[in-house]
């Protein structure tokens, strides 16, 4: 099985902890986000491949497959993740690079039998009251239909009623799901997305979302167990972050 870590971002709001290193190598009690992450995901049997860009070097110098989106400053995750196209289309396992995550959650987004599997929180509205005043501020919008699929993400979520779950940047794809992805990132690549916004500045929710619109099955993979991202200095100090 593959994995495909999406770690090209500058990691800005980290401020000088990646001033000289890039966001997935900074340290949470005493291991880099990206130790952790390839961690459980070997465990899984899971073949790791890291798609890099500010500073990209540091990360293969650690004798981790890497690829290099070398538009990191101008792009956003969805180029990043197409640097990868090769390894996406056998089916893969998609992820943030800056979460750590339970062993059970991974397991169970490996398990599901759909060709598009998205991790959502059910337990969003304490994790992220713990890390914020006001988690409107930064919640994003998930609607869950009866049969368990996504019908919404990605939106700026103006009440709690939007708001069934959270993604937390964890999703696997069926070869036959990546062709479906792939499909729409071309489309995307000419005209942009639906929302407006184009391809070069495209979040993965935004992909997701578009996928849904062209009538397509995302099914939610509820979980309750403990993850945690790591965005903001306040994450990276907060007593949150220390959870196992």
């Amino acid at each position: 099985m593959k994995a495909i870590i999406l770690a090209a971002g500058r990691g800005t709001r980290l401020k000088s902890y990646c001033e000289n290193k890039p966001k997935c190598l900074v340290e949470v009690d005493g291991a880099t986000l990206l130790s952790r992450n390839i961690s459980v995901l070997r465990n899984s049997d899971y073949d790791v491949t890291v798609v890099g860009g500010y500073r990209a070097s540091q990360i293969s110098a650690l004798g981790v497959s890497t690829i290099v989106n070398e538009l990191y400053e101008s792009t956003n995750m969805v180029v990043s993740l197409f640097c990868a196209e090769k390894i996406l289309m056998h089916g893969a396992l998609i992820t943030y690079g800056d979460i750590v995550y339970s062993p059970k959650i991974l397991s169970r987004l490996t398990n599901s039998p759909s060709d598009i599997s998205v991790a959502v929180d059910k337990n969003w509205f304490a994790y992220w009251s713990n890390r914020m005043t006001n988690p409107l501020e930064d919640l994003e919008s998930l609607q869950i239909n009866e049969n368990g699929d996504i019908i919404e993400i990605g939106s700026k979520a103006s009440k709690f009623q939007e708001i069934e779950g959270q993604y937390i940047g964890l999703t696997k794809v069926t070869a036959r799901g990546a062709s479906v992805v792939r499909d729409i990132y071309y489309r995307a690549k000419k005209k942009g997305f639906l929302n407006g916004k184009p391809l070069h500045s495209a979040y993965f929710t935004d992909l997701l979302q578009e996928v849904i619109r062209q009538g397509n099955i995302v099914k939610a993979i509820p979980f309750s167990e403990t993850w945690v991202e790591i965005d903001t200095v306040e994450d990276l100090n907060s007593e949150v972050t220390r959870q196992e």
